[in-house]
């Protein structure tokens, strides 16, 4: 079967998409792996907080991209599933990458905002 240039540029937007969720992912470790190497000193002194998460804003911002890059990521596996399920009994079918872009980033702002609230 031949799939279609814009079909290609739909896979290729959602790998992409993915790849990027990924590696944002991988990014938010690093200040936890910080946290953990950090010499801890005395446990009877309570200064000793680790240097990212003594931040509020950072750990607000680490905090929203912890809850939320999992299940997005998990959503993105989704749709390429049931976009290739619908290339497989459809064949003919064209897959737009706009229309895709829109509900991923439809869904992204919607849990956004529930976990803001």
């Amino acid at each position: 079967a031949v799939v279609s240039t814009q079909s290609r540029r739909f896979f290729k937007c959602i790998y992409q998409t993915i790849n990027i969720v990924d590696l944002l992912i991988c990014l938010t470790l690093f200040p936890v792996i910080g946290a953990f190497l950090q010499d801890p000193g005395y446990p009877e002194f309570k200064e000793n907080i680790p240097v990212m998460f003594g931040n509020h804003e950072f750990c607000t911002v680490w905090g929203l991209l912890w809850e939320i890059l999992p299940s997005f990521s998990v959503y993105l596996v989704g749709v390429l599933s049931i976009s290739r399920l619908v290339l497989l009994v459809c064949k003919n079918t064209k897959l737009v990458p706009s229309i895709v872009c829109v509900f991923m980033a439809t869904y992204f702002f919607l849990t956004l905002s529930i976990k803001l609230s």
